[in-house]
């Protein structure tokens, strides 16, 4: 019997207003679109009344991680992501650019462990690792 071999669609991130490819579908994991990927409107305006250093990133992400885990639609639909063979980008708006911290960096983190394999319980502790970094986009 030949060995089947799953071939996965890429995961980036983007914001609102980058150019569109071909071939990719979009998903908008904002609040104003009410997604069940993005935060809740109180960790939002928390944030953004906020100093918006260190201390207060590192508070968002474990907020936002704690939001995630106690979804079960929301874990649902980040397994389905992590199997999808389509390319996809997570959009989301950003006022500054550089698009700098943002939550769509930590469900792309997400989505990725979740294609090497790992465990729920190893992802959430890697994302509290890794903390305020865990919402910056990965240097190549």
């Amino acid at each position: 019997m030949a060995e089947q071999t799953l071939t996965l669609g890429k995961v980036t991130t983007g914001c609102k207003f980058d150019e569109r490819k071909a071939g990719v579908r979009y998903i908008e994991i904002t609040r104003t679109k009410q997604h069940l990927l993005s935060p809740s409107m109180k960790l939002i305006n928390w944030y953004k009344n906020s100093k918006q250093g260190k201390e207060e990133r590192e508070r968002y992400v474990k907020a936002f991680i704690k939001e995630l885990q106690s979804d079960i639609d929301c874990k649902k639909y980040l397994e389905h992501l992590a199997k999808s063979k389509e390319d996809i980008c997570l959009v989301c708006y950003e006022r500054e650019r550089p698009y700098t911290f943002c939550h769509r960096h930590i469900i792309h983190k997400i989505i990725k462990l979740l294609r090497y394999g790992w465990e729920w319980k190893d992802i959430w502790e890697t994302i509290e690792i890794l903390g305020a970094e865990a919402g910056y986009k990965e240097v190549k």
